[in-house]
C-alpha cells in the first residue's frame, strides 16, 4: 500500500496539475490571437501524446499506472477546453441571449451556443468508455468522466442562478456567453449539486478504505478523490461572499478595458487557428 507520503505526494501532484493547467491556459487564451495556432498544435501534441500513453498502460494497475492515465485524461480536457475559450469550437449559435427570454427557450439557446463543446467532450467520453472497457487501469475513463460531471454541473449552476457566476474570466471571443449566465440568489439545483459532489467523494473513500483495496486502487483513488474535492470547493465558490476571480487575476492581465472586454467577438477565422466550465454555461 502507497505510504503517507506517497499519498501525500500524489495529492499535491493532482493539485499542482489542476492549478497550473488551468492557469497556463487561461494565460495562453489571453494572448495574442496570432499565438493561438501554436498554442493549439502544442496542446494537440500534448493530448495524442497523453491518450497514447494511457493507452499503452491501461493493463498496468500500479502507481505509475494510475498517474499516467489521470495525466493522459487532463491533456485531452485541456485540449478540448483550449479550442472553446480560443472560441474555435463553441456552438451553432454566437449571439447573446435574447433580452427578457426564459424557460424552454432560453436553455435551448443557451445550450445550442455551446453545443459543440459538448459534442465534443461527449464523444471523447464514449471513446474513452469504449478504449478502457475490460482494462485493468480505467484511471483515464474515470478521470475525464469525472471532469465532465463537475463542469456540467457547474454551467447547469451558472444558468439557472448563483451569487458568483466568473463570468469575467470568459475570453473576449465567447463573452455572448456571459449573457446567459443569471446573476442571483442559488437555484433548488445548487443543493443537489454539492450533495451529488459529496456522494461522489463518499464513494471514492470507501473504495480506497475497503479492506480489499490494492495500491492500485488506493493511488488512483487518491488522485479521484482529490479532484472531486476540487470540484466540490469550485461549486462551494459560486456562492463564496468575495469575487472567485481574484483566485486566477495574478495569471489574467487585462489587456483591454471592461467595456470592451464584454464586445461581442467576431468569428474565429482559419487564419488564426487550425472548444465548459462551471473545472462552466
Amino acid at each position: 500500500m502507497p505510504t503517507s507520503m506517497e499519498t501525500g505526494l500524489l495529492v499535491l501532484y493532482a493539485l499542482f496539475v489542476w492549478w497550473g493547467a488551468t492557469g497556463l491556459i487561461l494565460v495562453l487564451n489571453r494572448r495574442s490571437e496570432s499565438t493561438y495556432r501554436l498554442s493549439l498544435i502544442g496542446a494537440g501534441t500534448l493530448a495524442v501524446a497523453g491518450f497514447g500513453a494511457a493507452v499503452v498502460t491501461r493493463d498496468m494497475a500500479d502507481t505509475t499506472g494510475a498517474i499516467v492515465g489521470f495525466t493522459g485524461a487532463l491533456s485531452v480536457w485541456a485540449l478540448i477546453e483550449m479550442l472553446f475559450l480560443m472560441g474555435v469550437l463553441v456552438g451553432t449559435h454566437r449571439e447573446a441571449a435574447r433580452e427578457n427570454e426564459s424557460g424552454w427557450s432560453r436553455f435551448k439557446r443557451a445550450s445550442l451556443a455551446i453545443a459543440h463543446h459538448e459534442a465534443a467532450l461527449i464523444v471523447t467520453l464514449g471513446m474513452l468508455a469504449f478504449v478502457f472497457h475490460g482494462s485493468a487501469n480505467p484511471t483515464a475513463l474515470w478521470t475525464f468522466a469525472l471532469l465532465w460531471f463537475m463542469r456540467l454541473s457547474t454551467k447547469l449552476n451558472i444558468f439557472y442562478g448563483v451569487p458568483n457566476t466568473a463570468a469575467e474570466l470568459l475570453p473576449r471571443r465567447i463573452s455572448y456567453l456571459r449573457s446567459y449566465f443569471r446573476t442571483s440568489r442559488p437555484s433548488a439545483l445548487f443543493p443537489v449539486s454539492v450533495a451529488a459532489a459529496a456522494l461522489t467523494i463518499l464513494i471514492i473513500h470507501l473504495a480506497m478504505s475497503s479492506p480489499d483495496a490494492t495500491p492500485f486502487v488506493v493511488a488512483s483513488g487518491t488522485l479521484l478523490l482529490t479532484f472531486a474535492a476540487l470540484g466540490l470547493i469550485e461549486h462551494l465558490m459560486l456562492i463564496a461572499p468575495f469575487p472567485t476571480s481574484a483566485l486566477w487575476e495574478w495569471r489574467t492581465p487585462r489587456r483591454v478595458s471592461r467595456s470592451s472586454s464584454i464586445a461581442t467577438p467576431e468569428p474565429l477565422r482559419p487564419t488564426h487557428c487550425a472548444n465548459e466550465t462551471g473545472g462552466r454555461p
